[in-house]
């Protein structure tokens, strides 16, 4: 039996998708960049920092150190290390708000920003902006649910099992009593008619809806071309 026997009343999903129309206040990101740091303790030093997202009042990052809160120091890098339509040195004073260190030494930070001028807040804007629509993507509703396994990592068995609503070549979205986390990687086995299609993607949304079930929405990071062949033709068959 799939969890795609927890049905969605329409009306919620209406509701979510309403909501993710709405103006974002934070994007991801997900990308490494050279940047600067200066602190009293360490003065100005290079780092490669992985910016997890970003808002108009601050960022999430991954560093290579652990940095405690109540911190404080100034970070600098290239915009256009984000984007090849942008342009220009971001320079924030930035405070730590709260930390997560991780294993292997790294750290991941909540940042808030502390004053910045008008030019560093022009380019979080573009940032935003920019990245809030590299991440979204469209999704086709299914006539009939789709038949998926999906795990966390490669030693766990595909015990797992979910029914897909919608899909695309993009991505894919399906209810469960499941609780995932948004920026988990997971890999999926999706039981078309056509082929099976086993790939990794990432949870983009986990949103609880009125009767419990979970509706969590994934982009797929990686998908051959005959994944994309077997989903095209699907949609054409089924949507």
């Amino acid at each position: 039996m799939t969890e795609s026997e927890a049905e969605e009343p329409n009306v919620e999903e209406t509701e979510l998708e309403e909501r993710r129309s709405e103006p974002r206040t934070k994007s991801r990101v997900e990308r490494t960049v050279v940047a600067t740091l200066t602190d009293e303790t360490y003065g100005t030093l290079t780092n490669h920092l992985y910016i997890l997202d970003i808002s108009p009042n601050g960022l999430r990052i991954n560093l290579d150190r652990t940095v405690e809160p109540a911190s404080r120091f100034d970070l600098s890098f290239e915009v256009d290390s984000l984007g090849s339509e942008m342009s220009g040195t971001l320079n924030l004073r930035c405070e730590v708000v709260w930390n997560r260190p991780l294993l292997g030494g790294t750290c991941v930070l909540g940042l808030k920003f502390i004053e910045p001028d008008e030019g560093a807040q022009d380019l979080v804007e573009q940032l935003l902006g920019y990245w809030s629509n590299k991440h979204d993507f469209a999704l086709n509703r299914l006539r009939e649910p789709v038949d998926a396994k999906v795990r966390t990592s490669e030693d766990e068995p595909w015990s797992r099992m979910v029914g897909v609503r919608k899909l695309s070549a993009e991505g894919f979205q399906f209810p469960t009593s499941l609780q995932f986390e948004a920026d988990q990687e997971i890999l999926v086995r999706m039981l078309l008619e056509a082929g099976t299609v086993e790939t990794r993607a990432v949870v983009r949304w986990c949103e609880r809806m009125k009767n419990g079930v979970n509706s969590v929405g994934c982009e797929f990071l990686e998908l051959s071309a005959s994944g994309k062949g077997f989903i095209d033709l699907h949609l054409r068959h089924h949507s």
